[in-house]
Formats: C-alpha cells, sequence, structure tokens
C-alpha cells in the first residue's frame, strides 16, 4: 500500500506540474508514466524503477497511444451520449464510459508489456 501511494505521488505532482505550466507537457508526462502503477505491481519494482520502465516502455508509442486513447474516448463518449439520450439512462451511461476507457487502459498496458 504505501508502494502505492509513493508511486502515486511520485507520478501525480510531476503531472499536475506539467499540467498547469504547459499543457502538452501534462499529457506527455502523463502518457510516459501511465503503465508505472501496472509495472510496479507485475514486475515487483520499486516506484521509482517503474516509472523508469514506463517511460522506457512507452518510447516512441505516445502519439500512437494518444490518438488510440483520444479516438477510443471519443467514441465511447458519442455511444454513451446516444445510449443517454434515447434510453434515458443518466448514470449507466458514464460508468459505461468508464468502464471502455478502463478497458482501453488495460489494453494499452498489454501492447507495451511488451517492452517491459
Amino acid at each position: 500500500m504505501g508502494e502505492y501511494m509513493l508511486c502515486s505521488a511520485l507520478l501525480g505532482l510531476p503531472v499536475c506540474l506539467g499540467f498547469c505550466f504547459a499543457f502538452i507537457l501534462g499529457i506527455v508526462l502523463g502518457l510516459s508514466w501511465m503503465l508505472s502503477i501496472f509495472i510496479m505491481f507485475s514486475t515487483g519494482k520499486n516506484p521509482l524503477d517503474a516509472i523508469m520502465a514506463s517511460n522506457k516502455a512507452t518510447m516512441g508509442s505516445k502519439w500512437t497511444i494518444f490518438f488510440v486513447y483520444f479516438a477510443f474516448g471519443f467514441l465511447a463518449l458519442i455511444v454513451t451520449l446516444i445510449a443517454t439520450s434515447l434510453l434515458n439512462i443518466g448514470t449507466f451511461g458514464l460508468i459505461l464510459f468508464m468502464l471502455v476507457m478502463l478497458l482501453l487502459w488495460a489494453y494499452v498496458q498489454k501492447f507495451c508489456e511488451y517492452y517491459i
């Protein structure tokens, strides 16, 4: 539990500062370190090693990851808006959107696992 909190703090502070000072920097840092928690738990590395491994795993694939997230996020948003307007399911649509994004995150992690 302590390693998770330490890794989250080591990720969260620089990413938030990156978003505050330069929006693009926050996106790049977030994409670079997005796999850190997965790496830390799956390989047993300490938080700093997991952050470095995540940066290495996403090296050269940040544009691909960004556009995949953007495309699937936009598609999930459209499906959610249609489902909530046609079927009148407000909360369920939000849960559906979050589930799709979580599955996408797991897919990207599995895709980048080869580089870890």
